[in-house]
């Protein structure tokens, strides 16, 4: 049986999280979309409501950023990747969250990239909780 990972998709263009719901049902069946939120504080609620594996967001968001919205919601053990245009906040957002980033537009590549490695983390630290339960 395929391992399955739930995630919920953050941008203020409704545009862009639809393209991205788009290619993750077309390239990535192991992912199932669970919320779409194109504002912070439906984001912050919805995270804060339900557990996600994976995390995607845009850094810039009206009011808030990425960055923001991720310092009010608990980390619990998802992964985060960005989905930004803005390159400049990479280096640092990517060390500080130990998350992947993943430039717009969103290239198949870079999308397939991001998801395994974020992947790859979910599943070592699935095994961990196993072997130590």
């Amino acid at each position: 049986m395929t391992q399955t990972y739930t995630c919920i998709l953050i941008d203020d263009e409704p545009y862009a999280t639809a393209l991205l719901e788009v290619l993750i049902n077309e390239l990535l069946p192991q992912l199932e979309v669970k919320a779409k939120c194109h504002t912070w504080q439906e984001a912050c609620s919805s995270i804060l409501a339900n557990h996600y594996d994976i995390i995607f967001t845009d850094i810039s968001i009206p009011g808030k950023t990425g960055i923001d919205l991720l310092q009010l919601v608990p980390q619990r053990d998802s992964e985060i990747i960005f989905v930004t245009a803005y390159p400049d906040f990479i280096g640092e957002t990517a060390a500080r969250f130990n998350s992947g980033y993943i430039l717009k537009p969103v290239e198949e590549q870079n999308l397939l990239l991001e998801v395994k490695r974020a992947t790859g983390k979910l599943d070592a630290k699935r095994m961990t909780g196993i072997a130590a339960g």
